[in-house]
């Protein structure tokens, strides 16, 4: 089904078949039989298309997310085109849409049809294509974070930010527990020791790694990249204002030390001088480091 969906700004957009992964086969499995984010087909192609039309847009790493009324759509953008990843309910958990099997119907659409080679893209040809397994790997987490954001509250009262007792989302990456405070292209907003007002669009969506106590004695602090699971984790040492160390942040899946530090930077007002040491460090060297630290609840 080429171009069977159009955007201003994006163009034309395929439902391609894929496979258990991503696209209309993903869906069908995912999420119509096995939970119930969706009926039938039918119902999926109805949501998608109205989602597409009118819901709000942002970029997800090489990916556009759409979403409209709870839901949300995920297109990949490449060379031979826009085709669509999944889409699914992202107001409840996984847990709340478990699926009792046989509830679900495929409805009137031919699934024989779908599975010619016309409607198979470039990229989900072959599932053990490496770019296959990168965007499908992506989508997986894309998912689970979607799902956490949309879960936290981004506008609680100052009262409720120093308390921290506002709803927020959660969601593991590589084993650890991390909870989403601030979703990208949300505002966070405090005030300076001094008492100044400050507020900043968050560009990366930031946390805590649950469990874990900084040299602050709260939470250690964490900034996602787009795509968590590719890249490297670097943990930055934050200073004061006199160069003295004030706490850590670690920065999850950045290619590269410039790229973390680009990332660090564009989270915080202009002028921002608390950027300190940088350091590079590998998965299990965190899980170590993280392990060895005060454990906070």
């Amino acid at each position: 089904m080429r171009g069977v969906f159009y955007r201003d700004g994006i163009g034309n957009i395929d439902m391609v078949w894929g496979n258990e992964k991503a696209g209309l086969q993903h869906i069908i499995n995912k999420h119509i039989e096995e939970a119930d984010d969706f009926n039938s087909v039918e119902e999926a192609m109805q949501v998608i298309n109205d989602t597409i039309n009118n819901g709000t847009i942002s970029q997800q790493g090489t990916n556009i997310s759409l979403d409209y009324n709870g839901y949300r759509v995920s297109i990949a953008q490449s060379k031979e085109g826009n085709w669509v990843l999944t889409a699914f309910d992202k107001t409840r958990s996984r847990a709340e849409k478990q699926r009792n099997k046989g509830n679900a119907t495929r409805g009137d659409q031919s699934v024989s049809d779908m599975e010619n080679g016309t409607l198979v893209s470039p990229q989900l040809a072959s599932s053990e294509s490496k770019d296959t397994q990168t965007s499908t790997n992506e989508q997986t987490i894309g998912e689970k974070i979607a799902q956490a954001e949309a879960e936290t509250d981004t506008e609680p009262t100052e009262a409720q930010k120093e308390a921290g007792n506002y709803k927020k989302g959660h969601v593991k990456i590589d084993g650890f527990d991390v909870t989403i405070e601030n979703p990208k292209g949300s505002v966070r907003s405090g005030k300076d020791a001094d008492g100044t007002p400050w507020s900043v669009t968050m560009n990366n969506t930031y946390g805590y790694i649950r469990g874990t106590e900084g040299v602050d004695g709260d939470h250690i602090d964490v900034f996602l990249s787009d795509d968590p699971t590719q890249g490297n984790v670097y943990v930055i040492d934050q200073v004061n204002e006199d160069g003295s160390f004030d706490e850590h942040k670690a920065m999850y899946g950045f290619k590269s030390a410039l790229a973390a530090k680009r990332a660090y930077l564009a989270n915080y007002s202009p002028g921002w001088n608390g950027l300190g040491t940088i350091t590079k460090v590998i998965t299990e060297e965190l899980q170590k480091w993280v392990s060895s630290r005060p454990r906070k609840t």
